[in-house]
C-alpha cells in the first residue's frame, strides 16, 4: 500500500509553481493528503498508483519497469554507451532531456551580437513533446520500457501503449482527439502547463521538423509499442550515405573510435590510441578529455 512517505515533497513543490497560472490552488493548499485528494490522486483511502509515478520517491520500488533508457547506436547491433534514466515522471522528463541534451546530441552555437546563441540539431520542442506523450500515454503494466535510440541520422523513440481506437496511427499527423491512455497523469501534466489537452502535439512535432528544414517524423505502431522516428537528413540521402560507406570504410568520429579502442583495452596510453585511431597525441589527449 502507498502511503504519503512514498511522496517526493520536492517534486510537490516544484510542481506548486508550475501550477501556479492553471491551478493556483495547488500552491495554496497546505496539506498534503488534502492536496492529493483535490488533485483526484486518492482511491478511497489509498493513493492512486499514478500519484507514485508522478511523485514517488522511488517508483520503481513498485513499478520495476517504470524507468526509461536512452543508447547511442552506431548500428542496429552495435551499442556505443547508454544510460538508465529512473525516479519519478517529473524527474525522468528533466533528467531525459538534460541527458539528450548534454550527452547524446550536438548543438550548433550561433551568436547574434554578444548574445551565444545554442540550437539543438533537433528541434527542442519536439524532443520534449515526444518524451512527455511517452511518460504520460505508457502503459505502466507493461514490461516494455521507454527505449530512446540515438543514431547518426536519426532518433528512434519507442514506448509500449495501448492505442485508442479512436486515435489510431495514421490520424498523429492530423488534429484529433485527446485520448490519453492514463487520464490522471495527462492531468497532471497539464495543470503543470507541459502539454495542451487538444490532441495538437504530434501535429506540432511535424511542423516543428519542417522548420528546422528536417523530413517530416515517420509514427509506427507494432505490437503494443508507439514508435516515432525522427530523421536528420532525407531518406535518399540516407540510403546514399549508407552505399557510400558500405563501399568505403565505416565513418565513425575521433572520439567514438577512441572510445571503442578504449573499450577493448581500458590499458591503452595516449600515444598507443593516437597509432590506432590515426590522430596526433594532442588530439587524444582532447578527445579523451571531452569523453570523461
Amino acid at each position: 500500500t502507498f502511503t504519503l512517505e512514498d511522496i517526493n515533497l520536492e517534486t510537490v513543490e516544484k510542481f506548486k509553481i508550475w501550477t501556479r497560472s492553471r491551478a493556483p490552488f495547488v500552491e495554496q493548499e497546505k496539506d498534503l493528503k488534502t492536496l492529493f485528494e483535490r488533485l483526484n490522486l486518492y482511491d478511497g483511502n489509498k493513493l492512486k498508483r499514478a500519484a507514485i509515478l508522478l511523485f514517488g520517491k522511488n517508483p520503481q520500488r513498485y513499478f520495476i519497469q517504470s524507468h526509461s533508457k536512452i543508447g547511442k547506436f552506431l548500428s542496429d547491433s552495435e551499442l556505443l554507451t547508454s544510460d538508465i534514466i529512473e525516479g519519478n515522471l517529473f524527474e525522468q522528463l528533466e533528467k531525459i532531456i538534460d541527458t539528450l541534451r548534454t550527452k547524446y546530441l550536438h548543438s550548433f552555437i550561433t551568436c547574434e551580437g554578444l548574445q551565444r546563441i545554442e540550437t539543438l540539431e533537433y528541434p527542442y520542442e519536439a524532443v520534449r513533446e515526444i518524451v512527455i506523450n511517452a511518460l504520460i500515454h505508457r502503459d505502466y503494466s507493461d514490461t516494455t520500457v521507454l527505449q530512446i535510440r540515438v543514431y547518426e541520422d536519426k532518433l528512434i523513440f519507442t514506448n509500449g501503449a495501448t492505442l485508442s481506437h479512436e486515435v489510431p496511427i495514421e490520424k498523429f499527423k492530423e488534429d484529433h482527439l485527446s485520448k490519453p491512455f492514463n487520464p490522471t497523469i495527462a492531468n497532471m501534466f497539464y495543470k503543470a502547463g507541459f502539454v495542451e489537452s487538444w490532441g495538437k502535439g504530434t501535429n506540432n512535432i511535424v511542423n516543428d521538423c519542417l522548420k528546422m528544414n528536417l523530413p517530416e517524423p515517420d509514427y509506427k505502431y507494432t505490437q503494443k509499442a508507439v514508435q516515432v522516428f525522427l530523421y536528420k537528413t532525407t531518406q535518399e540521402t540516407t540510403q546514399e550515405t549508407t552505399q557510400e560507406t558500405t563501399q568505403e570504410t565505416k565513418k565513425i568520429s575521433t572520439k567514438d573510435k577512441i572510445f571503442l579502442e578504449l573499450k577493448k583495452d581500458s590499458s591503452l596510453t595516449r600515444e598507443e590510441l593516437a597509432k590506432l585511431v590515426g590522430v596526433s597525441s594532442n588530439a587524444v589527449k582532447q578527445h579523451l578529455s571531452k569523453l570523461k
